[in-house]
């Protein structure tokens, strides 16, 4: 009978300790919250929806004392990258920023281009109308986007860089954002989206990266300038690389 009793009240202390263990109030050092690893805003920044991620915005301002910088009058002055609503500028972390209606962008003003289509002259086909043409290349690349998935994306979001010192030959390139509902929908956005850029960035190299549930391009509008945008992507990506 004793040894009955020592056990039980060894196993109930047991189970005690277990629970007490299970339920241990999860407690942030203060200390630790103030250190710049574990820094709680940019956590919180993080997480919000429908605005660019804190790492473009980080990065578009550590790009500043590198000499890029935003200008947002030679955009109103001349007729470049024309998906960017001038009229719609949003500033996060003091920077302009451009929101993109789905409609209005790069890819679906190429997904609804009018493609040429060359007439076969093969005796089979040339008198079905149905078939009376070759399909054009931009065509089949579009046959793998799913345009839908596009459409339904949360937010799109672009900021505009220039060389600051330039004078005539003016190397500049975009920054864009396209934020999904979750990182799966993103991951296949980006792998339709990196067979589209040849088309919508032609004779250019985009880049592309994928944080989350966010597409990150880096584009520009001359192959000479992509040398530039190079370093700039790459440096970006060498910062969030984890």
């Amino acid at each position: 009978m004793i040894v009955l009793l020592i056990w039980s009240c060894s196993n109930k202390n047991d189970k005690n300790k277990l629970e007490q263990t299970d339920s241990k109030e999860i407690i942030i050092d203060s200390a630790k919250a103030n250190n710049s690893n574990f820094d709680i805003k940019k956590l919180e920044q993080s997480t919000i929806s429908g605005q660019p991620c804190i790492e473009i915005q980080e990065f578009v301002e550590e790009i500043e004392s590198l000499g890029w910088i935003p200008d947002t009058s030679r955009l109103n002055k001349i007729r470049i990258y024309s998906e960017l609503n001038r009229k719609q500028i949003k500033y996060f972390n003091n920077r302009p920023f451009y929101k993109i209606d789905f409609e209005n962008s790069d890819l679906f003003t190429s997904y609804n281009y009018e493609h040429i289509r060359i007439v076969s002259d093969s005796a089979e086909t040339e008198n079905d109308s149905a078939n009376n043409y070759y399909r054009s290349p931009i065509e089949i690349t579009f046959d793998s986007v799913d345009i839908e998935l596009f459409r339904n994306a949360k937010s799109i979001w672009a900021y505009y860089y220039r060389k600051k010192d330039a004078v005539e030959w003016i190397s500049d390139g975009i920054i864009k954002q396209w934020e999904f509902d979750n990182s799966k929908n993103a991951e296949l956005a980006m792998n339709q989206i990196q067979k589209a850029g040849s088309i919508m960035y032609f004779n250019t190299m985009p880049f592309y990266y994928r944080i989350d549930n966010k597409v990150i391009i880096f584009y520009t509008r001359a192959m000479a300038f992509s040398y530039d945008q190079r370093k700039l992507f790459e440096k970006f990506k060498n910062k969030n690389c984890t």
